[in-house]
């Protein structure tokens, strides 16, 4: 994956988040602010994984079809 698709992947969450905190939408009684640490700490977790999931890798079974994502 591109840097940009995890730019966009980022930046769309964090879009997210911060509508539903501005409209309200946070009503439980869960911390907004670990909330809001969790969703940045396990993206960023994932980048790991995610340049895994990039790097070219010999897939006999799936060759020939295409994946989108």
């Amino acid at each position: 994956m591109s840097p940009s698709v995890a730019i966009r992947t980022f930046r769309s969450s964090l879009h997210g988040f911060v509508l539903y905190e501005t409209a309200g939408a946070f009503q439980w009684g869960a911390d907004v602010d670990r909330s809001f640490d969790r969703l940045v700490r396990g993206f960023v977790g994932s980048l790991d994984r995610w340049a895994e999931d990039a790097a070219p890798r010999d897939d006999s079974a799936g060759k020939g079809r295409e994946t989108h994502r």
